[in-house]
């Protein structure tokens, strides 16, 4: 009698290989899925929950529409426990004269740090200390700001002695100094007078834990 040309032990090698090989990516796969991305692990929080202190405007879905006269402020501020996270916000306006960005070190309303841009192209840095405002970067054009009714996303990565500032991903501002933990928040106010009520749009809200402490 011929012998086989593959021996049955070898057959059986082959065939525990190649479902192997088959199985083996199909399980990791699934694994990564369900345990989703790293951002996604991390993240702290997504658009709007009820830990928001809002003073002014409204929430429609995903966004918070402030409208802004003369002397008014729109201030919306999330409590946070991190000394290292990136914090995040999209801003829609149409008006060049609205200072809209986000805020660091809130302790309260009236105590906090502010990274703002503007309408027409400018970008600044202020702290607010027992209601009064102080300048810690003035007002200076900056060229990643966009302008004519396209939105900023605005960003802000802090370390336990440093808080790094981004407009549409370009670095702008780094703020060397201890950092309290108290929180964050977004901020909306008119330069100068107005004569017509100007609408602020923010979302794509999100922050994101950026290592353990």
């Amino acid at each position: 009698m011929n012998e086989p040309i593959v021996s049955t032990r070898a057959w059986r090698v082959t065939l525990v290989a190649l479902i192997a090989t088959l199985t083996i990516p199909i399980l990791m796969a699934t694994w990564i899925a369900t345990q989703g991305s790293p951002a996604a692990q991390n993240e702290l929080w997504r658009g709007f929950d009820d830990r928001w202190a809002i003073n002014s405007g409204s929430i429609v879905g995903d966004q918070w529409q402030v409208q802004l006269i003369t002397n008014s402020i729109g201030l919306a501020l999330h409590p946070i426990d991190l000394a290292a996270f990136t914090f995040q916000a999209r801003i829609t306006t149409r008006d060049p004269n609205a200072a809209t960005g986000l805020i660091i070190n809130a302790q309260d309303r009236s105590n906090f740090i502010a990274f703002l841009i503007s309408g027409d192209g400018y970008i600044s840095l202020r702290e607010k200390r027992s209601g009064q405002w102080i300048d810690r970067e003035p007002w200076r054009a900056w060229p990643h700001v966009r302008r004519d009714d396209q939105a900023n996303v605005l960003r802000v990565e802090c370390e336990p002695n440093r808080c790094i500032f981004f407009v549409n991903d370009e670095v702008t501002l780094q703020e060397n100094a201890s950092r309290s933990n108290n929180g964050v928040g977004l901020i909306a106010y008119p330069i100068g007078l107005k004569d017509q009520p100007a609408t602020v749009v923010f979302d794509q809200i999100s922050a994101v834990r950026l290592f353990d402490p």
